[in-house]
């Protein structure tokens, strides 16, 4: 039963997962969920192209300047792997790669999982697998198209986060080597969330199981999270800087959905998690005091911790999300069965809207996925007329896709590091007086310019800014009356949705 339970939750697990692939999937090409992916997409072109590579500046975006990312190796070479095993038998492996190894990495995940669980009832184990199967934040971590760093992410963490509980029931070196080393690359793909999330950790361990949290086995684990991040250090040359601040970056955040901060009691949580998140602080409580389950408090600070964080922004989600499946077995192995299939029931309810508008999405979204999909068939279009290496500026959403199509270098990009060139790509668009931006081009060494429907980029430029577009802006101009178009800028490409300008060189 428990090996037909496994096989029937990585087929949910995948089925889940691939509720886009009308998206991914387009007239035989291979486009990517957002524009992030593009970027760690043209990460792994580079690696491919010289195996060997590390990237520790980027080039095709804020270009010439180019940025310091905090994007690390793991995830490029991982995605590179893939696609050298799928080239004999496909002939876009590499896209193929970067669309499935999400896909790959959650099966690994929900493995693991079922191996955790598997001293547990065969119920709570089946309810622990549905909730990572099903979890709408969960599937959009680990989502076919989208190969960004959360996927792997959410695999080591619940790696580390197994292997630690299993540590403390049957320590062994194997273990405590497999809990290191998921640790350590946990740590090597972000610094920022699992550097946080190993300190709850430990103190809920320290909390829990006192000075039995250090023994033998922790601290072999302990030095190889340590060995690990040597290496990583080594390999990286890591550079650590903090978040910018100012009115710029606050209005840029406002667009990037990931930084939105939800409050600490949105709905959001019960469509990610179910209802049975509002039995187990309660439960954990009642079995912290009531009956000194002493490991209750471990996940209690877990859930407690990634519940605040979330609130803060939406990119805790994913470690709250499963914060609460590792809190589960407290609750469920205290259940009858009869309770347990009437949480089935109850508990999974509130995904269901959220699912109801993936599948059966409406008249409106149907409309403007399919307009997405043209928009992105067509600016693969433009990438072909893209010299190589040749700077361009275009709409930061729309920058990264068309610098890994097309080899070239955008002025603007998806990253925070990326708001010098975004901000002056703003600037660029809401101009009233060309000339002057005649300099910006100059001294951006920017040889071609794009121009897209005018509503969306005056409207997110105008949001940036925090200025309000003129009726005869540069980005209407170009796209609405070419023939009114500066004269340095020489008409070379259309589509129904995109103009690319080359610009003029300086006489």
């Amino acid at each position: 039963m428990r090996w037909f339970l496994l096989i029937l939750s990585l087929g949910f697990i995948l089925a889940a997962r691939i509720w886009n692939s009308d998206q991914v999937f387009v007239d035989g090409q291979i486009y990517f969920v957002d524009a992030d992916c593009y970027s760690r997409m043209t990460r792994v072109a580079a690696v491919l192209d010289q195996p060997g590579t590390v990237l520790r500046h980027h080039d095709f975006e804020n270009w010439p300047i180019g940025t310091t990312p905090h994007t690390t190796l793991p995830l490029d070479y991982l995605i590179a792997c893939v696609a050298v095993i799928l080239k004999p038998f496909f002939s876009h492996s590499t896209d193929l790669a970067g669309a499935v190894t999400p896909l790959f990495l959650a099966l690994a995940a929900g493995f693991i999982l079922w191996w955790w669980a598997a001293p547990f009832r065969l119920t709570t184990q089946l309810f622990i697998l549905l909730l990572f199967a099903w979890s709408p934040i969960l599937v959009h971590g680990t989502l076919l198209g989208r190969p960004d760093h959360q996927s792997l992410l959410i695999f080591l963490l619940i790696l580390a986060w197994t292997t630690g509980q299993r540590l403390h029931s049957s320590p062994s070196r194997t273990l405590a080597l497999l809990n290191g080393v998921a640790w350590g690359l946990a740590l090597w793909t972000s610094l920022f969330e699992p550097a946080i999330l190993l300190a709850i950790t430990i103190l809920g361990s320290m909390a829990a199981f006192g000075k039995k949290t250090f023994h033998r086995f922790f601290a072999e684990s302990a030095i190889t999270t340590g060995f690990v991040l040597l290496i990583a250090l080594a390999i990286e040359h890591w550079r650590i800087s903090a978040l910018p601040r100012g009115p710029l970056f606050e209005r840029w955040s406002l667009s990037i959905g990931e930084l939105a901060a939800p409050g600490l009691f949105s709905s959001l949580y019960l469509q990610w998690n179910g209802l049975i998140l509002l039995a187990l602080p309660a439960f954990l409580f009642w079995q912290i005091f009531r009956h000194k389950n002493r490991p209750a408090i471990s996940s209690l600070l877990l859930l407690t911790a990634t519940w605040l964080l979330t609130a803060t922004a939406v990119r805790w989600g994913y470690f709250f999300a499963l914060a609460v499946i590792f809190a589960l077995p407290f609750l469920l192995e205290k259940w009858t069965n009869r309770w347990l299939l009437a949480a089935f029931f109850l508990g999974f309810w509130p995904m269901a809207s959220e699912w109801e508008t993936r599948i059966f999405p409406s008249q409106t979204e149907r409309e403007r996925l399919a307009e997405q999909r043209e928009d992105y068939r067509q600016l693969r279009q433009i990438a072909t007329h893209l010299p190589l290496h040749d700077g361009f500026l275009a709409p930061w959403w729309l920058s990264p896709p068309l610098a890994y199509w097309s080899g070239a270098n955008g002025l603007a990009g998806s990253s925070h590091q990326s708001l010098p060139g975004i901000e002056a790509t703003a600037q660029f668009y809401l101009s009233r007086f060309p000339e002057k931006t005649r300099g910006l081009l100059q001294h951006r060494q920017i040889s071609w310019v794009l121009a897209y429907e005018p509503s969306r980029v005056l409207s997110t430029s105008s949001s940036l800014l925090g200025i309000s577009a003129a009726n005869d802006a540069l980005a209407i101009i170009l796209y609405e009356q070419p023939q009114r178009a500066p004269s340095f800028l020489k008409l070379a490409h259309e589509t129904s949705f995109f103009k690319l300008y080359r610009v003029a060189p300086t006489p």
